[in-house]
């Protein structure tokens, strides 16, 4: 396990848990329309 890879899944993760967060808010604006 070098930095690198390390810096690279954390990134990896981040990126992933922002397209959850828009996924959720488009799922919430499509049930409140």
């Amino acid at each position: 396990r070098t930095p690198t890879m390390v810096m690279v899944r954390e990134s990896h993760v981040e990126k992933m848990g922002k397209i959850q967060d828009v996924s959720y808010e488009i799922l919430n604006v499509l049930e409140f329309n």
